[in-house]
């Protein structure tokens, strides 16, 4: 997808891209040298951040640079595309691990983890997150080789950055999503070749009822 939804430099608001957004605030001074710009953290408690969809599913995804300390073990710290159907949450856990402390991890209900063979650094960290009618789910953190992916998850209704305590604040930065409703309902423009078309059917039954 060429455009997205939105494209957050977190050098804004929280309310300016996000539906809801409990606990997380503007770094205004960069904690750390973020990839491009000033970065958002979480506040005095854990940080969420929500993208909503209603009922309407999407296709897209999410793209995002976070910081990982790797002296922080206690942060359970995730990415997530959820979609309201049995399916449930799929989930990218950024910070804790309960598969090993040296490596990231991947969940595809939001429940059991698996490592994701990806080793923790210091550092900034690209998180990739796609779902679509063809490839259905995608999900790495920086090396696409080793992308972990589910053909059934094709849809999702929410987009969710959850993590940090009072201790150990999450910081991310560039956050992208795209998100593209499953069935566009939108009017036809009255310009559009279809529509004209159309419309000239339509005249053409009418006179030939008339005529009979």
């Amino acid at each position: 997808y060429s455009i997205p939804e939105f494209f957050d430099r977190c050098d804004g608001p929280p309310s300016t891209y996000w539906d809801s957004y409990p606990g997380v605030t503007l770094a205004t001074t960069p904690v750390y040298s973020p990839p491009t710009s000033y970065q958002m953290a979480s506040a005095d408690k854990r940080g969420q951040l929500v993208s909503e969809y209603g009922s309407v599913e999407q296709t897209g995804g999410v793209n995002l640079f976070f910081y990982d300390d790797t002296s922080i073990t206690s942060t359970n710290f995730y990415v997530a595309l959820e979609n309201n159907n049995a399916r449930g949450v799929i989930r990218m856990l950024g910070v804790r691990n309960e598969t090993t402390q040296n490596n990231y991890s991947y969940s595809m209900d939001g429940v059991t983890w698996e490592d994701l063979g990806i080793a923790r650094s210091t550092g900034w960290h690209n998180v990739v997150m796609t779902a679509n009618e063809t490839e259905g789910l995608t999900m790495y953190i920086d090396d696409p080789t080793a992308a972990q992916t589910d053909p059934t998850f094709q849809t999702f209704t929410r987009v969710i950055i959850d993590g940090g305590t009072d201790a150990d604040p999450y910081f991310v930065d560039d956050m992208a999503i795209h998100a593209i409703p499953l069935l566009d309902e939108r009017p036809l423009p009255v310009s559009s070749p279809f529509f004209l078309a159309l419309t000239l059917l339509v005249i053409g039954a009418v006179l030939v009822l008339r005529r009979k």
